[in-house]
């Protein structure tokens, strides 16, 4: 149990690099479900499952989106962002960004996909390739 634990943690860490947990606390429960998923969908290949895939959605008010494109600037990330938004529907490595309005407010909904598909290879191996993807 203590090493299933570990393990976890040491799963969550990776996923959530660059993240420090002293930023945005509550971020640390998204790594944590997006792991549970990962988890329950390497049990799935374990039953004969060739590929894997997961869809991370995201909803926030327009300004807290103009605020998201900010820091990809800032950070060097506005051409990574076009490079991925120019991609065929679920493609690995989309993202996918919806903006709309609803009762006079403004929301921006960003959809990113990871998804690998292997019928030859060792179990684990999807998976290990979408955890490194996120």
């Amino acid at each position: 149990m203590i090493k299933e634990v570990r393990n976890n943690i040491d799963l969550i860490q990776g996923l959530s690099a660059g993240w420090l947990p002293g930023d945005h606390p509550e971020n640390l429960r998204i790594f944590m479900g997006i792991n549970g998923v990962l988890n329950s969908i390497n049990r799935l290949e374990v039953r004969g499952r060739d590929s894997a895939g997961i869809s991370v959605l995201m909803t926030m008010t327009k300004g807290v989106f103009e605020a998201f494109c900010t820091a990809l600037k800032k950070a060097g990330l506005s051409d990574e962002l076009k490079r991925r938004t120019n991609h065929t529907v679920l493609a690995n490595n989309s993202i996918t960004i919806h903006d709309r309005t609803t009762s006079g407010d403004h929301w921006v909904t960003i959809f990113f996909v990871y998804k690998f598909a292997a019928e030859i290879g060792s179990l684990g191996d999807n998976i290990t390739f979408i955890r490194s993807q996120v």
